[in-house]
């Protein structure tokens, strides 16, 4: 009798930390299968160790089948990485992120910890946020910064809930690089007196309000950004329409116009033919009355005389 498995037996034993090699493959399904999807495997226990999501998506699915599969249908192929739940590490496609423009990588990094939010991967989004750290101080010790694009903010702050880490994060990054950061260290280094200390801790908590407001503003142009776009897209089919039922006139009005032309053509030829009729009837009714005599004209002899 097969019995259903609870999420204790779904996850390896503490003490067997390399116990997962010998547990079954899990086929993920990653993307829309009509669209454009792939497939990865993982090892049942290690992904169920970490990730209540998998736990429950596996509960029920019975250990007798050789290959269990779990759909992803809402997520993007590119984001999945399951090297980093076998690793703890991200792999070297996702810290490239096809790209080598800080902000594109901030976009993938962003797509990454939101996909970890979904499957509750709580290691992996430690993983992430300690990559956009590590990120963060390598620009400030070369000397430049890029900022997250707003499609990286509208990501995090649309597909996270409140109080995230992701958020924080944020808000961290444009307190710190909106605020004059050398005016605010050199004040801490050289006067370092509790009521100019306090000055700085307001200053920062005004500038990180302001990070935060321009975040909303940021996510709310960005709605009314959707929306405009969806307006537009919708006067450009009416246009199109009016554009189409337009032409379809001109064409039609073409068309009689070729009409009428070779009725014009028709009607010449007509009329020519015609004139050419007259001037011969006229010519004949020249001849014949140039070959009638007049009766005063005639010989005396001619006239007709009664008996």
């Amino acid at each position: 009798m097969k019995t259903e498995e609870t999420a204790d037996d779904l996850r390896p034993a503490p003490s067997s930390s390399f116990s997962y090699i010998a547990s079954p493959p899990i086929c993920l399904v990653v993307g829309d299968i009509s669209v454009a999807y792939a497939e990865f495997f993982v090892h049942q226990s290690l992904i169920c160790l970490r990730s209540e999501f998998f736990v429950k998506a596996l509960r029920g699915q019975g250990s007798a089948s050789n290959e269990r599969t779990v759909s992803l249908p809402d997520c993007d192929p590119e984001t999945v990485s399951p090297d980093l739940a076998q690793t703890n590490k991200l792999p070297p496609r996702d810290l490239a992120a096809h790209s080598s423009n800080m902000t594109d990588k901030y976009f993938t990094l962003g797509k990454l910890y939101v996909l970890a939010v979904k499957l509750l991967d709580a290691i992996a989004q430690n993983t992430v946020l300690d990559e956009l750290h590590v990120r963060d101080r390598e620009q400030e010790d070369e000397g430049v910064h890029s900022q997250p694009s707003p499609e990286t903010i509208r990501t995090i702050y649309c597909d996270t809930p409140g109080g995230s880490k992701a958020r924080e994060w944020l808000v961290d990054l444009y307190a710190n690089h909106i605020s004059d950061g050398a005016s605010l260290n050199l004040m801490i280094i050289f006067c370092p007196r509790p009521a100019q200390l306090l000055s700085v801790k307001k200053e920062l908590a005004e500038t990180k309000t302001k990070a935060e407001t321009y975040l909303k503003v940021t996510v709310q142009q960005g709605a009314q950004f959707a929306k405009t776009e969806t307006q537009l897209r919708e006067r450009l089919a009416q246009t199109e329409g009016q554009l189409k039922a337009k032409t379809e006139l001109c064409e039609g009005m073409r068309k009689d116009m070729n009409t009428m032309q070779g009725q014009r053509d028709q009607a010449w030829k007509v009329k020519a033919g015609l004139e050419e009729d007259l001037r011969k009837a006229n010519a004949e009714v020249a001849v014949s009355k140039r070959r009638v005599t007049p009766t005063w004209d005639r010989p005396t002899s001619d006239v007709y005389r009664p008996r």
